[in-house]
């Protein structure tokens, strides 16, 4: 039975990296339209996000409005909740909520989960998800630290945590 086991394991690994890769295609493309209309990152910014999902409601942690311009109608600085069908269906003033609604919209087979992310500029540089927990990841525990251009920090020594979740890295990290 150890074959199997370890099938179901890479099986498991490869749909937790492709969706963390896709959050970080999702999340880029909305930040580069966001920064078209006038709402995007401000230049040399950093901001880290939190994603929680539970039952199929998803929960994103508010932005640090200072990071982002405030043009159109979209502010930044709100958390925001709720399952996708709730998001699709009310009007988007916050750059949480068309997030998240990209987000969640892009992943919906996603019941359960943790994702972090780090945005620079405009752009989706770092984002790690599992569906083994709702909780939070911890940096330093769940995922390499991450640096102030965005990125994950010292990746040549880092493997991935010896734990039972299995964790999706985009960009692609760890043994």
């Amino acid at each position: 039975m150890p074959p199997l086991l370890g099938y179901v394991d890479k099986a498991k690994q490869a749909a937790a990296d492709t969706v963390a890769k896709r959050i970080k295609t999702e999340v880029t493309s909305v930040l580069t339209e966001a920064d078209t209309k006038g709402y995007g990152m401000k230049n040399g910014r950093m901001q880290e996000f939190d994603i929680t999902v539970s039952g199929g409601k998803w929960k994103l942690t508010a932005a640090d409005p200072s990071n982002f311009e405030t043009g159109n109608t979209v502010r930044w600085g709100e958390e925001v909740s709720g399952a996708y069908t709730d998001l699709i269906l009310k009007e988007l003033d916050t750059g949480e909520e068309l997030l998240l609604e990209n987000i969640a919209g892009s992943n919906p087979e996603v019941i359960k989960g943790s994702i972090h992310f780090a945005v620079y500029g405009n752009v989706c540089t770092a984002c790690v998800f599992t569906s083994d927990t709702e909780n939070t990841l911890s940096e330093g525990k769940d995922y390499p630290e991450i640096g102030d251009s965005g990125e994950f920090g010292n990746v040549s020594g880092w493997k991935r945590p010896k734990t039972s979740r299995v964790i999706g890295y985009a960009p692609a990290i760890g043994k």
